[in-house]
């Protein structure tokens, strides 16, 4: 009786893990598998706390005129409560608010990541090797492409390895074979960039994934929150961990992005400031 128990438990227990077939985790990671192996990492680790992303694109936007050590203290200063897989995102709206553009992407591919890591990150070199193999992911200014057998890595380059670009592409052509010849490199666009130098306390720029290994580093630890214990993992950053009962007073103007400079982002220009509204007549000053 207590064998069968036993067997019983073990069978609810699978049958409540989530099933993915390749096909479907090719369609989840195609969105970010070209983004630079730390900005995936962190994306990765912080789709496991879905419920924490709209709030965080809300902060990071209305405090998006703020950079490097400026932005770093003002995380800290608002004790912002969010897990600091979410907070490392921080410094990048533009991927913060595609993810909280799309919740059920979100809490899909951060499960998927739970459940099935390995094939997951084994979904996202098939995409990268379909890339480089019809001519769209190349080395470029941005991004360093280090091609081996096994994977694909995708690294800042080495003159600016603080500097992470955020590539703009479209999924229903970088993944498909040209209609003539080889793909081009501009349908990859890494006009966004953001220097995390001045973000150590979030594990950046020591973040990465260990393909090898199959595991996501941040700061050069796994990052260990899987299925089995997705109700109560601990990150390995308790002194960035917040309660949320004690958040700390707004010491900054808030001021959201305009559409015009969400189109800016968009472009992969510079983050001019398009304050038209009662914020016009005191635009913050960059740091």
């Amino acid at each position: 009786m207590r064998k069968l128990l036993f067997l019983v438990l073990i069978a609810v227990s699978a049958a409540a893990q989530p099933r993915m077939s390749p096909s479907d985790l090719e369609r989840l990671v195609s969105r970010v598998a070209l983004y630079p192996d730390p900005l995936l990492a962190e994306v990765l680790a912080a789709s496991t706390y879905p419920d924490q992303i709209a709030a965080a694109y809300a902060w990071s936007d209305s405090h998006h005129y703020l950079s490097g050590e400026a932005l770093a203290a003002a995380i800290v200063a608002d004790n912002v409560p969010w897990d600091p897989s979410v907070q490392a995102l921080l410094p990048f709206p533009y991927v913060l608010e595609h993810m909280a553009a799309d919740m059920p992407w979100t809490s899909e591919i951060g499960t998927a990541y739970m459940a099935h890591p390995n094939e997951l990150l084994d979904a996202v070199q098939r995409m990268r090797r379909l890339s480089t193999d019809f001519g769209y992911l190349v080395r470029n200014k941005q991004v360093n492409i280090v091609p081996f057998p096994a994977y694909i890595l995708i690294m800042p380059t080495v003159a600016k390895p603080d500097v992470i670009a955020v590539p703009i592409y479209s999924t229903g052509v970088v993944f498909l074979a040209p209609a003539m010849g080889g793909g081009s490199s501009s349908a990859i666009r890494y006009t966004l960039t953001e220097n995390v130098s001045a973000f150590a306390a979030w594990g950046w720029p020591g973040t990465r994934i260990a393909w090898d290994k199959h595991a996501v580093m941040i700061a050069g630890a796994p990052f260990q929150h899987f299925w089995n214990n997705r109700t109560d993992y601990v990150h390995v950053f308790p002194d960035l961990h917040r309660d949320p009962k004690a958040a700390a007073q707004e010491k900054h103007e808030l001021i959201p992005r305009t559409d015009a400079e969400k189109r800016t982002w968009e472009d992969g220009r510079s983050h001019a400031e398009d304050h038209t509204d009662k914020a016009a007549d005191k635009k913050p000053e960059h740091p």
